[in-house]
């Protein structure tokens, strides 16, 4: 009998979990073996069930247990942030001592608009590195070209996406126009008053139409990206009548796509998402745009507006389609081709060691951490005695 081959598995937070589960749904298709861990975060009961097995709750993502089912896998998927990645995959190195070890691979769990270069070189020694775009492909691979790494990039697209190619498109009667909030893009409590104000002027503008404000996180709930200003707060805070064709939601996002026309958001992944369910995208530019509000991105997409041409007419944009094309991996295949290429891989890389690239110096710098902290203390301690 032919031994499965096994694939392991460590995710944590929401975004990371959602983004996995294709890959876990591919790999249990072709019979393979799956073993799942989850780093402990608020709430994870809720997320764990998207992967339909037994879980393994880990407060650390170095736990023993972990490493040890990791390096006797045959593949390893990461689902965590970059810098997480990168400490993983060296300490696994430091703990291999089996003579074959488990393809290691890792990707995004949506957009990639700022800080690039950093979430690259935290991914520099994965063995597949799977990204999103043609874009992001040719960034990454000229980054490591110049670095004289080997590259380790490959065109995918993300796993993610494949739903919507047989997700039904939207309501060709759709009346609703949804805002997709995100936790830290604006994060200015001004901008976040403006950004829900103003979507409810929008509203009022055009009674016609049903306004659905999906906040992206909950006060009572700890996500990967903590928010500073919750929008449910500010709503409480808001001292007009609310128009009655205004709602702040729970519902998931893809279920109000389905009943909406048109998308509003400043940078979220839930752009691309409205696109492939057939929405207009509007991405604000009312405070301004720069690469930490990751509206850049958008540049040549035909979606840049604001709240006042909103108001004036709700219809004007024209996105174009060819940057979507070239910004975006959309065949529904995303999943299949990245199952093929870890699968083929697997072989030449189980006897080879773990990629050990390290371009940079790696300075220690807690000591002076500590000392700038200290000294802040100090200084605050003075100020509260005067």
């Amino acid at each position: 009998m032919i031994k499965q081959k096994k694939l392991c598995v460590l995710a944590s937070f929401d975004s990371f979990i959602k983004a996995s589960v294709p890959i876990v749904d591919i790999f249990r298709k072709n019979g393979h073996e799956i073993s799942i861990f989850v780093v402990k975060f608020d709430h994870h009961e809720r997320y764990i069930k998207l992967y339909n097995q037994d879980v393994s709750v880990i407060d650390s993502y170095i736990d023993p247990g972990f490493v040890k089912e990791a390096l006797n896998s045959n593949y390893l998927m990461i689902s965590l942030a970059g810098g997480s990645i990168r400490q993983l995959v060296s300490h696994l190195s430091d703990k291999l001592t089996l003579p074959k070890r488990p393809l290691i691979f890792a990707g995004y769990c949506g957009l990639v608009y700022e800080k690039q270069l950093i979430g690259a070189t935290s991914r520099i020694n994965l063995d597949v590195y799977y990204v999103n775009s043609k874009n992001d492909y040719n960034l990454f691979n000229k980054y490591f070209e110049d670095l004289d790494v080997d590259s380790n990039v490959y065109l995918t697209g993300l796993p993610l996406f494949d739903k919507y190619a047989s997700t039904p498109r939207r309501d060709p009667g759709a009346k609703g126009i949804v805002f997709a909030a995100q936790p830290t893009v604006p994060w200015h409590r001004k901008h976040r008053e403006y950004t829900l104000k103003n979507f409810i002027e929008l509203a009022k503008a055009y009674p016609q139409y049903h306004f659905y404000f999906k906040p992206r996180g909950n006060p009572k709930e700890k996500t990967f990206h903590t928010e500073e200003y919750y929008y449910q707060d500010l709503l409480n805070d808001y001292k007009e009548e609310l128009p009655a064709n205004f709602e702040m939601t729970e519902t998931k996002i893809q279920e109000l796509f389905k009943k909406s026309f048109l998308c509003i958001s400043v940078s979220s992944t839930a752009l691309i998402e409205a696109h492939l369910m057939g929405l207009k995208t509007a991405v604000l530019i009312d405070y301004g745009i720069e690469q930490q509000l990751g509206n850049h991105y958008f540049n040549g997409s035909g979606s840049y507006t604001n709240f006042k041409k909103l108001k004036e007419n709700i219809h004007h944009l024209n996105n174009d389609e060819s940057w979507f094309k070239n910004n975006l991996e959309i065949s529904g295949n995303n999943t299949q081709r990245l199952y093929e290429i870890v699968t083929e891989l697997e072989p030449e890389v189980s006897m080879a060691p773990i990629r050990n690239y390290q371009p940079f110096y790696d300075f220690d710098l807690r000591p002076f951490k500590r000392k700038v902290t200290d000294k802040l203390k100090r200084i605050l301690k003075r100020k509260s005695v005067h």
